[in-house]
């Protein structure tokens, strides 16, 4: 068990943790969602487009590429949950899958137009995915008190504004540059964000573990 409750639960303290001790939790934690969600939401939206514009690819060969490899995503999205529960903190594996995504969309831009870039591609957007639900789990366990219920709501609703805005300005980015290069830059960026976002989280929660420590009584 992690968390601030955890910690609060092992000092014997049970009073709710005030808004302004988790204040730079909720904004760093909606930043992470904003960027992630933004492009993870994008690079699924764009991929069929991608590859039939690119590639020359019909609807229907894109989608006999995308139906099995999405099934491999959710085996690979339950290993990685797996091994999140295992672990002490979940915020490197999050930070991992976002550097990881972005490492190989960079790896896929610089090949141009070819059918492995687009390959690399699906697989981004399936380690991306991978992060999801650990994050949310991670995110969950250390919002607590006054701030659970609304702070996970604000995460929520920046998941949202980060689709909206991350595929908006992709459109932009292609109308602008008349190629996805600069859009995929930009999810790059995003991605890199997110990592920042979690280490950051990271490191808090190690600050927070050191702060709460109470030696054991000794009789």
């Amino acid at each position: 068990m992690q968390g601030d409750a955890a910690r609060r639960s092992e000092s014997g303290d049970d009073a709710p943790l005030p808004l302004s001790s988790q204040l730079d939790l909720l904004l760093v934690a909606a930043l992470l969602n904003f960027s992630a969600a933004g492009a993870i939401a994008t690079l699924g939206f764009w991929l069929p487009q991608i590859g039939q514009q690119s590639l020359g690819f019909s609807l229907g060969d894109i989608g006999r590429l995308l139906a099995p490899l999405y099934f491999v995503g959710i085996g690979l999205a339950y290993i990685v949950s797996h091994v999140s529960d295992r672990r002490q903190s979940r915020y490197p594996i999050v930070a991992g899958c976002s550097v990881g995504t972005a490492a190989i969309i960079a790896v896929s831009t610089s090949l141009g137009t070819t059918v492995t870039a687009f390959v690399l591609l699906v697989i981004a957007s399936l380690v991306a995915r991978c992060m999801g639900g650990v994050f949310m789990a991670a995110i969950s366990e250390d919002m607590t008190g006054r701030i659970a219920a609304k702070g996970l709501g604000i995460v929520m609703i920046s998941a949202a504004i980060g689709m909206f805005c991350g595929n908006w300005v992709f459109g932009v980015l292609r109308d602008v540059s008349d190629g996805f290069g600069a859009g995929l830059g930009a999810l790059m960026v995003l991605m890199t964000v997110a990592c920042l976002c979690a280490l950051y989280l990271e490191r808090r929660r190690a600050r927070s573990q050191k702060w709460h420590f109470r030696p054991p009584d000794v009789d």
